[in-house]
């Protein structure tokens, strides 16, 4: 009996052995992720992250500018069974198939009557085969066409012209932003209003509430907040990165407001970015490679910190009473 029990513990202390020690892998082994680029004529490259030695991997890779995605767990990739069993499939029924030259002798017509009919049935046959085929050729036409006047659109519409039309959407967007802040604004003034006398009950609440976020406890959590997303914006960015891009717009003016945009990030990497504006044509061309590792526990950690920081729960609790009430 106490063998059995002792049998019994062994195994649940191996299985929480293996839970406690994935935990520490999950924790502490970085996930890490690279990637190579780049886009002149058509977009090549391959992005991919991956996990203890290659344990776990997921690998894109784009040529010509079509992307493929691909999964591996221990080397193995994922999907590759299905694609053999298919394959089995597929070449077992072609070999089920009965050639030709080994079809079952046709049985002769007993009597004249018989020949008759049978000479009908082929000739009704024959019609209904030859309107399938040139029905059949007709819907492949119609596919061929269909298909060539959609590679005709691609074609005309290229790669790099998407690019520009997305940044320049994109641009548009940030720029025109205020004015429909304002404007939203302006027609939910009323509710917001509402909402926030809901929460506050009264002017009082109101201010009692602006005296909480101007405290000197709270500007303590701002920058402690901060300082938090500081390191975790360090902790996740690419620790090699090289980018050599060449650019322009329609507009000279856009290229240089792209410029100043893209001038902010080259002081976090100095020397491994290098830009081409062209103000005289447009185009949009360029490189980019890029290594870097996340842990989890790190964020974790950073988390934990804000969590249970005692001025952030100070503020919060202060905050809440106040709401509540």
């Amino acid at each position: 009996m106490l063998h059995i029990i002792f049998l019994i513990l062994k195994i649940i202390g191996i299985i929480i052995g293996l839970i406690v020690l994935l935990l520490l892998l999950l924790l502490f082994v970085p996930i890490r992720y690279k990637g190579d680029l780049d886009y002149f004529d058509n977009g090549n490259g391959w992005v991919k992250i991956y996990w203890l030695l290659h344990l776990i991997s997921v690998k894109l890779i784009i040529e010509q500018n079509h992307p493929q995605l691909a999964i591996k767990v221990l080397g193995i990739p994922l999907g590759s069974r299905k694609k053999k069993k298919e394959n089995e499939q597929f070449d077992f029924e072609m070999e089920t198939e009965i050639p030709p030259n080994q079809a079952e002798p046709a049985k002769l017509p007993a009597t004249v009557e018989e020949e008759v009919e049978i000479q009908h049935t082929d000739e009704t046959n024959s019609k209904i085969e030859q309107s399938s085929e040139n029905e059949e050729t007709e819907i492949f036409t119609e596919q061929e066409e269909t298909s060539e006047q959609v590679e005709d659109t691609t074609e005309t519409v290229s790669f790099w012209k998407k690019g520009i039309r997305a940044i320049q959407a994109f641009w548009n967007r940030i720029v025109s932003f205020p004015s429909k802040l304002r404007t939203i604004w302006k027609k939910l003034k009323a509710t917001v209003l509402t909402i926030w006398k809901k929460l506050t009950s009264s002017k009082q609440k109101l201010v009692e509430v602006k005296e909480i976020l101007l405290e000197e406890n709270s500007r303590m959590v701002y920058v402690f907040l901060k300082v938090r997303l500081v390191r975790i914006i360090r902790h996740i960015r690419p620790k090699k990165f090289q980018l050599y891009l060449h650019y322009g717009f329609e507009d000279p003016a856009f290229t240089g407001e792209i410029t100043g945009i893209m001038a902010i990030f080259m002081g976090w990497y100095e020397n491994t970015i290098s830009l081409e504006p062209d103000f005289q044509q447009t185009v949009l061309e360029g490189s980019l490679k890029f290594r870097g590792s996340v842990q989890i526990a790190v964020l974790l950690w950073e988390a934990i910190r804000v969590v249970f920081h005692k001025s952030f729960r100070v503020m919060i609790k202060k905050l809440m009473g106040k709401i509540k009430e």
